[in-house]
């Protein structure tokens, strides 16, 4: 034993250091997890602990970046809580507060409700086929766990909306709408006929505006309380720089590789070693063309005859297919040649931005760029621009937008960069330019720690962009402006116009408005449609249908023009005359207010047209379900708001 011992000597230290090390550590450990499972608020008198929040932020994180984007593929379309919970909005606010994601699990356990495996395993497959193949069994396991939860919060919501039942009038009302159209005539009151009797506002004034619609969001307009769309939030925009590599100049240097000749006797051995890669199909009535000794191969045609010939293949002529094939033999070299140049750039790029993200955290790198410009000056693009000319001999073109904010519109608007793609992965459609930058800029993005791989810094060089004509385009952000309301006298000046038109318009809409509630009561006072109009014309509508409304057609309104954010408004007026068309009041009278539209409608109704003959039961099955659909919107939108989530499970954070 003892010579056991001292044989083993070594592994025995090592085996009791390994011992020591568990006993101190295993006091601890508890300590740990005890910290990590503390209480960070209240669902009712249920604890929520941290580590389950650590959870539902991660699953959220892969929801609404892999999962919401397929939703519609996802589950084919059927189901409508999807639809409202991968909205924009929705979306947003469970980024901003991941609590919500997890309330809601909480809300579902409490419901009793129970997903199965296989109702897992179902959605899990189909994920797989519309994303890359899971890393390793922690990620597959991930994914998992987060369709069971999203299933968890959908199969809640379709348990609520089950108890939904839709009215004999409102299936009365949705049968009048789906199997009537109505025609009106209309008095416009416009806000422009108004306009040069308004005085401009004071710089009070339009001060005042700016700060009561200077934080809303232009995508959530309230119109109950905001009925003209008023925002003057800043949009998000960058300023930044950008160096294009010119595939043109490639070609050219490529070309001048050979002599013309030598193209020529490369391009015809080509095209006699594969020629049914220029073979066209032609009517043998037809006579051959000699233009060329290939052609000869064919042999006359037969006469024409008055039946449809039978096709013969036909090699098209060497002079008519060179600039295929030449083209087709220069690809290969141009491509290599702008790889490599598209490397040496990106390079150039990196290496500089990791010295500079160092110099600013106080760390040395080793190696050198050989740039001597700062990186962060558009010299230091310049001067890159200068290298990859005395190495390649090709022209780069830098550019330069400091002077002015950059929006997405703006963003789409530039020459060559707006039109520019991230080429997409595995058969994914590529990202367009603008929508790159605001999605990958780290300054929009919710969670401002993301890393590098999937967000851009300022003066970050982006990943290589193409051009409609394949250039290669590299870009970097110098500055980022998220969304925010105008705060500096700058900000302020840049909408004080708009503020200014604004005002003056909303006091010549309350005229047009007066002007028209003064028409309506003559109207219904009993003077006729053409005296109360007072010289203004009388227009006659085309057919207003909601036939397709189901289909998401929404209101169909012909010979009349009423903008997209009014439609429905003018729908819903239009159809109210037609429920209150009575026997002794065959022609009700309305006012349809659309300040969107900046104008006032005195309508009449005109006429009631029939529009379905078909089956009266099938009518009433399709109307049923649209009222139903249109209570599940409701009810969904309400169900998945963020503040109807913390009161309906009492959220308190600690």
């Amino acid at each position: 034993m003892h010579n056991w011992i001292k044989n083993n000597q070594k592994k025995l230290l090592a085996v009791f250091g390994v011992l020591l090390m568990v006993v101190f550590i295993l006091p601890t450990a508890p300590q740990m997890l005890q910290s990590y499972d503390t209480p960070v608020g209240m669902a009712g008198n249920q604890k929520v602990l941290r580590s389950e929040m650590a959870q539902a932020h991660m699953q959220w994180e892969f929801i609404a970046t892999r999962i919401a984007p397929q939703a519609m593929y996802l589950f084919g379309g059927n189901e409508l809580w999807p639809m409202v919970m991968f909205s924009a909005k929705t979306v947003s606010a469970i980024n901003q507060d991941p609590a919500l994601f997890l309330l809601m699990q909480h809300e579902a356990r409490a419901m009793d409700i129970h997903v199965s495996p296989e109702e897992v395993d179902l959605y899990v497959g189909r994920l797989n086929t519309m994303l890359p193949p899971a890393s390793s069994w922690d990620e597959a396991q991930a994914r998992r766990q987060s369709i069971q939860s999203l299933l968890l919060v959908g199969q809640a919501f379709d348990r609520v909306s089950s108890v939904i039942k839709v009215s004999q009038p409102r299936v009365n009302q949705e049968v009048a709408e789906q199997s009537q159209s109505v025609q009106l005539k209309l008095i416009e009151f416009t806000a422009s006929s108004f306009t040069a009797d308004i005085p401009a506002p004071t710089d009070e004034e339009v001060q005042a505006q700016i700060t009561k619609f200077g934080s809303v969001d232009p995508q959530q307009i309230d119109v109950q309380t905001n009925p003209f769309g008023l925002s003057y939030r800043l949009p998000d925009r960058v300023k930044l720089q950008y160096l294009v590599i010119p595939r043109t100049q490639f070609r050219q240097q490529a070309e001048k590789s050979q002599t013309e000749f030598d193209w020529r006797s490369q391009a015809y051995d080509w095209y006699e070693r594969h020629p049914k890669q220029y073979e066209t199909t032609e009517p043998a009535t037809q006579e051959s063309s000699f233009t060329d000794k290939a052609d000869l191969t064919l042999g006359p045609t037969t006469a024409p005859t008055s039946q449809p010939a039978a096709t013969t293949a036909h090699l098209r002529p060497f002079d008519e297919v060179y600039g295929q094939i030449k083209a087709d033999l220069l690809k290969p070299l141009v491509d290599q040649r702008v790889r490599q140049v598209q490397d040496r750039v990106a390079s150039l790029l990196q290496k500089g931005f990791e010295q500079y993200e160092a110099k600013k955290d106080g760390r040395t790198l080793s190696g050198s760029t050989g740039l001597s410009a700062e990186y962060s000056s558009y010299d230091y693009l310049l001067q890159v621009a200068q290298q990859i000319e005395r190495e390649y001999d090709i022209t780069l073109t830098v550019q330069e937008i400091s002077n002015r904010w950059l929006s997405e519109g703006d963003l789409m608007g530039l020459a060559e960069l707006g039109s520019a793609v991230v080429p997409g992965v595995n058969n994914s459609a590529p990202t367009p330019f603008a929508n790159y930058v605001l999605s990958q800029a780290q300054a929009f993005q919710e969670n401002p720690d993301k890393n590098s791989f999937d967000s851009l810094k300022i003066f970050q060089p982006s990943t290589a962009l193409l051009s409609v004509g394949q250039d290669v385009i590299f870009f970097r952000l110098t500055d980022a402006q998220p969304a925010h309301a105008p705060e500096t006298d700058e900000q302020r000046q840049e909408v004080a116009g708009a503020a200014a038109r604004d005002l003056q318009n909303i006091a010549a809409y309350d005229k047009a408005l007066e002007a028209a509630k003064a028409a309506y009561q003559a109207a219904q006072d009993g003077q006729s449609l053409t005296e109360v109009a007072q010289g203004r014309k009388i227009i006659e509508t085309g057919p207003i249908s909601r036939m397709y409304r189901s289909f998401g057609g929404g209101t169909l309104i012909q010979d009349y023009s009423v903008s997209a954010a009014s439609r429905e408004i003018f729908g819903d007026k239009a159809f109210g005359l037609l429920h209150d068309a009575t026997a002794e009041s065959r022609h009700p009278k309305t006012l349809i207010e659309l300040p969107r539209d900046g104008k006032v409608d005195l309508a009449e109704l005109d006429s009631i047209n029939h529009l379905q003959s078909g089956d009266a039961n099938e009518l009433l099955i399709r109307s049923t379900n649209q009222a139903r659909i249109s209570d599940l919107i409701s009810l969904a939108m309400d169900w998945f708001n963020p503040d109807s989530i913390r009161q309906r499970t009492q959220w308190k954070a600690l």
